[in-house]
């Protein structure tokens, strides 16, 4: 008899810890798929994001005054301009003052947008800013709380210099970033 509850114990016992190790949470479209630790291991995000090189060439064809652009210049810089009162300036090196003033300048959202190499770091806030630029955009319905979660987390990391986490939000982001 305690054999039997012993056996019975454990198949209930692991049919419970398979069943907390695919645990998916739903947000706006987006399903995530979290481990035994609540740590995302996949996620799927749906709409019509862009890319930190689709963002990088909206700016780099307005400053070369290029007439191949698929945003405004006005909702690019009110998209900056929101980004930099709703997130932490610190995170792109912009102060306060700069706000209103094309925010951060396109030439600076172009600097990290245009980075390619770079340390992990400069990889995680190109791929932060196009989130954000995603994020803000009403045109690429991209307003859902799981990624303002990992915008969040993502800004967290990077000011408190958690250089450990880097790949993982820059991996997250950019997966998000390159689904279309």
């Amino acid at each position: 008899m305690q054999k039997t509850i012993t056996v019975k114990t454990s198949v209930i016992f692991a049919i419970l810890l398979f069943c907390l190790a695919s645990i998916s949470a739903s947000y706006a479209g987006y399903t995530a798929h979290l481990n035994l630790f609540g740590e995302v291991d996949t996620w799927t995000p749906s709409g019509d994001c862009r890319s930190a090189g689709f963002w990088k060439t909206e700016f780099e064809h307005w400053m070369s005054g290029e007439d191949q652009h698929h945003v405004s210049y006005d909702y690019l810089l009110q998209y900056l301009d929101d980004i930099f009162v709703l997130y932490y300036n610190e995170v792109f090196g912009c102060s306060d003052m700069e706000i209103g003033t094309d925010g951060i300048s396109f030439q600076e959202a172009y600097d990290i947008l245009a980075v390619t190499g770079g340390t992990m770091e400069q990889k995680l806030k190109r791929q932060l800013l196009a989130a954000e630029l995603n994020l803000i955009s009403d045109n690429y319905q991209a307003d859902d709380q799981l990624l303002r979660h990992f915008i969040l987390e993502a800004e967290e990391a990077i000011l408190l210099g958690h250089t450990s986490e880097y790949e993982y939000f820059k991996d997250v982001l950019e997966s998000y970033n390159t689904l279309n």
